[in-house]
């Protein structure tokens, strides 16, 4: 009779830990990372990658909620921004790991930029 109750246990923790997971499955495909790469090119070619990168680590435990912001914004961006970018952009940063890829590609590009003395 425990094993029943120690096996309810455990499907009722899978099912806790699967329903709060966030979408990290796999590896982005090379367009939402191209759009990334653009985005990184965006804001270091402005020169705005300190107040860039302070806010995006400001908002790493709102990552997931942020992405789904912007899938709401989508009618309203759509004109300023590329759609299908906006909508890369919003599956990269639904990922766990989506706001340090972007800051990463920040930096190598501010250090390319620092190195070739521009």
């Amino acid at each position: 009779m425990s094993k029943g109750i120690s096996e309810k246990k455990k499907s009722f923790r899978e099912w806790i830990r699967c329903a709060f997971a966030v979408g990290d499955e796999g590896e982005p495909d090379g367009d939402d990372l191209a759009a990334l790469d653009r985005l990184a090119g965006f804001i270091a070619s402005r020169r705005l990658e300190t107040p860039a990168i302070l806010f995006l680590q400001s908002c790493i435990p709102l990552s997931y909620i942020g992405s789904q912001v912007m899938v709401g914004l989508e009618p309203i961006v759509g004109p300023l921004f590329p759609r299908k970018d906006w909508e890369r952009l919003a599956r990269i940063f639904e990922r766990r790991d989506g706001i340090d890829r972007l800051t990463v590609k920040i930096d190598r590009l501010v250090s390319e930029r620092e190195k070739n003395g521009k």
